[in-house]
């Protein structure tokens, strides 16, 4: 009786355990993708990365790029999707972080061969925000001393036009 209590225990227990790995898959890096692009030309995948530049919506699809840190991957979405961005990463703003799921493409027929993800799920991971802007006291003081010279060879010019 005991054997059969621990086997039944087992056996929910390993069930349960790659049902749970099954469904989270694990993302791939950019290096990953573009190193071994044609091993997962065509497949499932899952990419995480920080929005930069510009969102460029096309009709009912945008282009989005997802930077993991790498490598930039563009990422084709249904517009709705590109709703839940916010922040696009530049210098004064860090991007949303989000994590895409949908089909890599080496060279996508689509997109005139151009390497790829045709996005099927979006989850924002993390929301970006605004950087904060510094001033550079060594560039102050330097565009000063500019400014005083510029204004000394601008004097001395005239006054030799005199």
């Amino acid at each position: 009786m005991i054997k059969y209590g621990l086997l039944k225990s087992l056996i929910i227990f390993c069930f349960i355990y790659f049902i749970v790995n099954s469904c989270y898959a694990q993302s791939l890096s950019s290096r990953e993708l573009i190193e071994n692009a044609k091993a997962y030309d065509g497949q499932g995948i899952v990419f995480e990365g920080e929005v930069i530049g510009d969102i460029m919506c096309r009709g009912q699809y945008c282009w989005v790029n997802l930077k993991d840190g790498a490598a930039a991957i563009g990422v084709w979405l249904p517009a709705e999707y590109a709703k839940i961005i916010k922040y696009k990463g530049s210098y004064k703003q860090r991007g949303d972080w989000l994590r895409v799921s949908g089909v890599f493409n080496r060279a996508c027929p689509e997109h005139a061969g151009q390497l790829d993800i045709h996005a099927k799920e979006i989850e924002k991971i993390k929301e970006g925000e605004m950087l904060p802007q510094e001033l550079s006291l060594k560039r102050r003081n330097l565009a000063l001393i500019l400014l005083v010279i510029l204004c000394i060879v601008w004097i001395s010019s005239k006054l030799k036009m005199n």
